[in-house]
């Protein structure tokens, strides 16, 4: 009980002499991997002031959600040659999540009444759940043109991914109302998303990604600006 009674003395403590502003903003992230493609999501972030009011380190909680489906086709030629490879055609349904907890540190380049710019980096710890569906048509057209449908149902996550970005940031003063603006956020980055090699009966995920994030929501000053 002292220890819970000490940390939240230590939260409200941050919060009335550091914090700077609150912000909630909804999220829409896209990759050329299937289970994240043009995905949506929230992102809620608490913003510290620094010594300089021109710098702000910002501390993000991000979800986003992805109800995919997709098809795959998968050649085989190590089973007859390349003469005569095998086919898998694989038919995906899959409800994917992405849980992301990250830290940015921003500085502003441009400020005025009405307008705000910042630029900035970040880096994040990522935590992805899947639970995905597959239908299979395995297609050998010799010696037999043997044709076989299998259906399987995976859940599995990938852990502790890191991601590293670099963001732009444009705010728009009181437009809402009083200590209330409006803002957008555009990210691009790199993340750690797959293993370095394919594991034997795994998915043929790549190790590296790029991921495109864009927010747009509202942000409130707990202080005068």
């Amino acid at each position: 009980m002292r220890y819970s009674v000490t940390i939240f003395i230590f939260i409200i403590y941050s919060i009335t002499t550091f914090g700077q502003s609150l912000e909630c903003s909804g999220v829409f992230a896209t990759n050329n991997i299937n289970d994240f493609k043009n995905s949506f999501g929230y992102n809620i972030c608490y913003n510290f002031k620094m010594s300089n009011n021109n710098k702000k380190i910002s501390l993000h909680f991000s979800q986003i959600m992805k109800h995919a489906i997709y098809d795959e086709i998968r050649k085989d030629e190590e089973s007859n040659g390349p003469l005569f490879p095998e086919y898998y055609f694989n038919q995906f349904n899959s409800e994917n999540i992405k849980y992301s907890l990250s830290l940015s540190f921003s500085k502003g380049l441009l400020s005025n009444e009405s307008f705000l710019f910042f630029i900035g980096s970040s880096v994040s710890l990522n935590y992805f759940t899947f639970d995905k569906h597959c239908t299979t048509t395995h297609y050998r057209p010799y010696p037999d043109n043997f044709i076989n449908i299998s259906e399987f149902q995976s859940k599995y996550s990938k852990n502790n991914k890191i991601g590293l970005d670099l963001f732009a940031e444009f705010e728009l003063k009181s437009f809402v109302a009083k200590k209330i603006n409006v803002f957008s956020r555009i990210n691009y980055g790199l993340m750690t998303y797959g293993t370095f090699a394919r594991l034997d009966g795994g998915w043929n995920d790549p190790w590296l990604k790029s991921w495109l994030t864009i927010n747009m929501g509202l942000k409130y000053y707990l202080k005068k600006e």
